[in-house]
């Protein structure tokens, strides 16, 4: 999540169904051996965890849900905290 929030208010929640996982949209384009060079082996076992999930928040896993405008428009952005985590200490979040 990038400063293009206006203004947003996270919470956090366990899932009552499977969601779509917005941060693992910007591991994705990421070259599982590039990540290997810059991740700890247990950041490694979540994003393999999240890939073995189809890239969901699968139901009953706790997850961060902010939510408020962004980029001029209302949004809502789903994450697993652990892999939000990895985005932003890997400054994946851009524009």
């Amino acid at each position: 999540m990038n400063d293009m929030w206006e203004f947003s208010d996270v919470t956090i929640h366990k899932a009552g169904r499977d969601y779509h996982c917005d941060a693992c949209e910007w591991l994705r384009g990421e070259s599982f051996e590039d990540l290997f060079d810059e991740c700890t082996i247990e950041e490694l076992i979540e994003i393999k965890a999240a890939q073995k999930d189809g890239w969901k928040i699968k139901k009953g896993q706790s997850y961060a849900r902010v939510r408020g405008k962004y980029d001029g428009k209302f949004s809502t952005f789903r994450c697993r905290q652990s892999i939000d985590d990895i985005c932003r200490r890997l400054d994946l979040y851009r524009e």
